[in-house]
Formats: structure tokens, C-alpha cells, sequence
């Protein structure tokens, strides 16, 4: 399974179509990366990813902590069903919870968050599909 590419089909998106600047996917189990694109700079930690795994179980966690990817704190917004959103002044995340991985977008704030979704959704398809 390329997890890269799968992290790469949410970066190659034209602007304004739910185009996420940096995309990864991480293991539901341990926190472990299992594809992230670009592949260059800073990745999410492990740290991260078990803090998120707690928020999804309680969510209220996040008013005081926020959500922290790569070392940049976001806002926590809110969550819906499998869904945490922050944001930054510039920026803005969108983390999914399925049954194996975790799918982490992070989009320019002038992108629409519904577009990223249903992309985040269609790459989770794809990634049942192929399994």
C-alpha cells in the first residue's frame, strides 16, 4: 500500500478545491507515520498523534491544550463525528479518525473545510478499497 500517495492525493488539489498544504497518515494504533506528503520538513510526532487519539475520546481536553501538529499549535474548534478542526491565524486542520488510521490535512485558511473533507473521505475510500 503507498501511504504516500494517498497523502499526496490530498496535497495535488488545485487552490480553492480543498487543497491541504501538508497531508500525513497515522497509524490509529500506535501513532506511527505511515505516509506523509511532502515528504520534506518536519513531520507530526507520535506525542501528537496519542494526544489527538485522547481528544477524539474526550474532546474537552482540547480547550486548554489545543491541537498541536508539527510543533504549531492550532485553536480546537470543534469536533463532528470523526472529525477535530483547528486553526491558526493563517492556517487551519482537519484531523479524521477511521477505523485504522488517522488522516491529518493541514489546509490554507481561505480553503474551503467541506472541500477538504469530502477529500479526506474519498482518500479513505480509497484506502478501504485497497486493503
Amino acid at each position: 500500500m503507498k501511504w504516500d500517495e494517498f497523502a499526496r492525493q490530498l496535497t495535488d488539489v488545485a487552490s480553492g478545491s480543498g487543497r491541504c498544504v501538508f497531508a500525513a497518515i497515522h497509524s490509529a494504533e500506535d501513532g506511527t507515520c505511515l505516509g506523509r506528503y511532502p515528504k520534506d520538513g518536519q513531520q507530526v510526532k507520535v506525542n501528537e498523534i496519542m494526544h489527538i487519539k485522547k481528544a477524539f475520546r474526550d474532546p474537552t481536553i482540547l480547550y486548554s491544550s489545543g491541537i498541536t501538529l508539527k510543533d504549531t499549535r492550532f485553536t480546537y474548534v470543534k469536533v463532528e463525528k470523526n472529525v477535530l478542526l483547528g486553526r491558526t491565524t493563517h492556517l487551519a486542520c482537519l484531523i479524521m479518525q477511521t477505523d485504522k488510521v488517522y488522516i491529518i490535512c493541514v489546509y490554507p485558511g481561505d480553503e474551503l473545510t467541506k472541500n477538504v473533507y469530502y477529500n479526506c473521505e474519498s482518500v479513505n475510500e480509497r484506502i478501504r478499497n485497497s486493503s
